[in-house]
């Protein structure tokens, strides 16, 4: 069994697949606690289809939601979900986890568990919003880069050089006595690198992509009426 932390959350991962709970265990290395799990999730995993397979069916497959059931069409994935005991079992193909069928199961499951674990279990406001970006971090400095897909906030995490790569898909926010602060995730990125690291946000840049190409970037000096550290 792998335990992941995701915010205040420790979603546990389970498989009789040892190939996958090991690769698991060093994809999510920094992120790896002990303790005991808010959610438990066991995989069950296939493995009759190639990647090249299972990317081909990705494409086409439909989604339905059936009560605590989720699924798609052509049965590539087959998700069960019981909220008394905070369970979720998931069958799918092992082949969707490689790198070559750029589909991020992993990501989709983590933030539906870590939304309802907080909402429908411990009934409270979430505690760390996951938001769509690349965090960097330089000393004591804490920056937040935000855009859509092709605006260049993985370009901006290449370009950090000695710079800590918080995440280039998805970091972690929360205000406390009035400071934004933001964490790495373990949310499935283009880069491998990923750090849990927390610091209060320094500045944030939001940056347009037009026609494909990376437009205007500007600093915002405040979020929510809320002040920035260092601004």
């Amino acid at each position: 069994m792998v335990n992941i932390k995701l915010g205040d959350t420790l979603i546990a991962f389970s498989s009789q697949d040892n190939t996958f709970l090991e690769k698991a265990s060093a994809d999510y290395q920094e992120f790896l606690v002990t303790g005991d799990p808010d959610f438990y999730t066991d995989f069950t995993l296939d493995s009759n289809l190639s990647p090249a397979k299972v990317k081909k069916i990705i494409r086409y497959a439909h989604s339905h939601i059936d009560g605590n059931r989720y699924y798609t069409e052509l049965e590539l994935i087959d998700c069960k979900l019981n909220w008394e005991i905070h369970y979720l079992s998931v069958h799918t193909q092992k082949a969707i986890f490689q790198d070559q069928v750029d589909y991020r199961l992993m990501n989709y499951l983590m933030r539906g568990i870590y939304a309802g674990v907080i909402k429908k279990s411990r009934k409270m406001p979430i505690d760390k919003h996951i938001v769509h970006g690349c965090g960097v971090a330089q000393d004591d400095k804490y920056f937040l880069f935000t855009g859509g897909s092709g605006s260049g906030k993985t370009t901006v995490a290449k370009l950090g050089g000695s710079r800590i790569v918080l995440n280039d898909e998805a970091v972690l926010m929360n205000c406390r006595d009035s400071i934004i602060n933001i964490s790495g995730s373990p949310l499935d990125s283009e880069l491998p690198l990923k750090s849990k690291k927390e610091g209060p946000l320094t500045a944030i840049f939001s940056s347009a992509c037009i026609g494909g190409k990376v437009g205007e970037t500007k600093s915002l000096p405040s979020l929510c009426n809320v002040s920035l550290s260092g601004i």
